[in-house]
């Protein structure tokens, strides 16, 4: 029987940023699987870059309207997405998926409908607390903490992308919660090498999404830069923020986004020396400090310097301890940025630290071996 894998979410897994091309690659990388995706309202289009091979279930949105009081949520829920699992259960009549894949949000409501339903196991991916960052007040009233515990205790496989949000959620049987980091882009190979601008003009990357007090830190970059004939570098949706509340500043360059994260690999490792990866600025900032940064699992394959910024407590400043990273700094740290920089402009002390974050990327952050490690623990109708 050849294996099978139906993913199912609220977006296709495309390539780009995000949970959307963390599940692409894992997919593209599923050697033999016939591999189906059920999403809503969801039609692929030529840059998503889907293969032929792909089964696309496209289907209407569910009516998630806000609860009656005093009535029983399941039950309205249950029948709300009848009509789905009914299409659902039709469809893979004479040929089951051996498995459901699915991130934790809204739509893990439906798939865990469908696992019952089509009595297939159900695994699970966690990114962050979906509760927290969604914005619409029905979805936070219908995929509530009890709903995720429900969820996640009926699942055969939880992965985590930190050991802090694993421990988040008090599923009964911990034993199936696992630690998966984001998997990486395998290309485009070759690490960045010493160039002498590093000495004379160094370049510091930062790429991404960031909160507004995260500003703080281009800030105090900008300035010891400076200095040093240096240029911080951002790539961001919100540039225009960051002029505006720092005006004047000339040495920040700004770049406008990439629609896919290999445009932006190729390009960062033409003009960076050091990257910065910024953590939650507050230890106790709601969902934040649980998740890790994708982008560091990303950038550590351009084999450059990551100056990592994290408030102790949270999940990115506990693994930057656990690794004694020697370019980690708390928020307070500021007046050791300066000393810091010398340090990277040196090309021996240069050296030193890009080995030890090529070490990292062919070891704990290895695509190949995320992906072993995400076959090996992904569970199917015909293991058990």
């Amino acid at each position: 029987m050849k294996k099978s894998i139906l993913y199912i979410s609220t977006t296709l897994p495309t390539p780009g940023f995000g949970s959307s091309v963390i599940f692409y690659r894992h997919l593209k990388r599923l050697e033999g699987w016939k591999i189906s995706i059920a999403s809503f309202k969801q039609e692929p289009k030529a840059e998503h870059r889907m293969p032929k091979d792909w089964q696309i279930i496209s289907l209407p949105e569910p009516a998630l309207r806000h609860p009656v009081r005093g009535a029983r949520l399941s039950f309205l829920t249950n029948l709300r997405m009848k009509p789905l699992i009914n299409k659902c259960v039709d469809v893979f009549k004479d040929d089951k998926p051996s498995a459901i894949l699915n991130q934790l949000g809204k739509n893990s409501i439906w798939a865990f409908y469908l696992s019952k339903a089509l009595k297939i196991p159900l695994n699970v991916v966690i990114h962050d607390r979906w509760q927290v960052w969604t914005k619409a007040e029905v979805d936070k009233l219908f995929m509530t903490e009890k709903w995720a515990i429900k969820i996640l205790n009926h699942a055969s496989r939880v992965w985590a992308v930190s050991e802090e949000l694993a421990k988040f959620y008090k599923v009964s049987n911990p034993e199936k919660v696992k630690v998966l980091y984001p998997i990486s882009e395998s290309g485009p190979e070759g690490f960045v090498e010493w160039r002498d601008d590093f000495k004379t003009s160094p370049v510091i990357g930062f790429t991404g999404s960031f909160h507004s007090p995260q500003i703080e830190h281009f800030k105090d970059l900008a300035a010891v830069l400076k200095d040093a004939n240096g240029r911080l570098f951002i790539i961001t949706k919100k540039n225009d923020l960051i002029k505006e509340r720092l005006p004047g500043i000339e040495d920040i360059e700004y770049h406008e986004p990439f629609t896919e994260s290999s445009g932006v690999i190729k390009l960062l490792k033409e003009r960076v020396s050091v990257m910065l990866v910024c953590g939650s600025i507050e230890p106790n900032a709601p969902g934040a400090e649980l998740s890790f940064p994708s982008r560091l699992v990303e950038f550590m394959h351009l084999g450059v310097p990551i100056i990592i910024i994290a408030a102790s407590g949270t999940a990115l400043s506990s693994w930057a301890k656990r690794h004694k990273w020697p370019t980690y700094l708390e928020p307070q740290d500021k007046e050791k940025l300066s000393g810091l920089l010398k340090q990277l402009m040196d090309r021996e002390n240069w050296g030193r630290i890009a080995e030890e974050v090529r070490r990292v990327a062919r070891d704990e952050f290895s695509p190949d071996k995320i992906q072993a490690q995400f076959e090996k623990e992904l569970v199917r109708k015909d293991c058990l």
